[in-house]
């Protein structure tokens, strides 16, 4: 299977129900934060997926891998940052629509 070739929803009914490192890895290195914010998601990532994903520079990918059960990373984050309605999102991002969301202050 070429991951690469998959679509978005494809990538992310992957990064939800896969149980390979591998091919979390792999999905935990792609260019989409939602893919990435799946993977971390996922109970089945391992700790060094789980901690690359920790040090992501997107606070909606790295607070939810930092919270993950396999991360050993001690990761600080700022008040103000993790209570943005984004970042502290439990929508499940194979239904995310972020352009209906009720508890975003703005329109995207």
């Amino acid at each position: 299977m070429d991951i690469k070739m998959l679509s978005k929803k494809e990538l992310l009914e992957l990064a939800y129900s896969s149980s390979e490192e591998k091919v979390l890895a792999l999905l935990a290195s792609f260019e989409d934060m939602i893919v990435r914010r799946a993977v971390a998601r996922n109970l089945y990532t391992g700790r060094n997926t789980i901690n690359k994903l920790a040090s992501d520079p997107v606070l909606n990918v790295s607070y939810i891998a930092a919270k993950h059960k396999n991360c050993t990373l001690n990761r600080e984050f700022f008040c103000d940052d993790i209570n943005h309605s984004c970042v502290i999102c439990e929508e499940d991002e194979r239904n995310m629509d972020c352009s209906r969301c009720v508890l975003l202050d703005c329109v995207l």
